[in-house]
């Protein structure tokens, strides 16, 4: 499907061009998307220089980026399947 067509597809569907979410038009979106290609303020599935981006997008910069997503990832995971919780105990007296 090229550019033309993934376009006229969401504005069929009255959808925002940037969050492709339903409701509004993308002048009035208050979503911080940004284009993973070209880095304008667009869904990546909706970038005009998708088609042109696709052969001469470098190896460097996606490998660069999956090292990225993969270490967050990393870090977020438990070291132990266990997770323990701190508890609190008081002992309360009545005078």
């Amino acid at each position: 499907m090229n550019y033309e067509d993934r376009k006229s597809q969401v504005m069929r569907k009255r959808c925002c061009l940037v969050c492709l979410k339903p409701g509004h038009m993308a002048k009035k979106c208050h979503s911080n998307v940004k284009c993973l290609i070209c880095e304008r303020r667009h869904c990546a599935l909706l970038c005009p220089d998708l088609q042109k981006d696709t052969n001469s997008y470098s190896k460097g910069k996606v490998a660069e980026e999956e090292q990225k997503s993969t270490e967050v990832l990393l870090t977020n995971l438990p070291s132990e399947r266990e997770i323990y919780l701190k508890t609190n105990t008081a002992r309360l007296r009545h005078y």
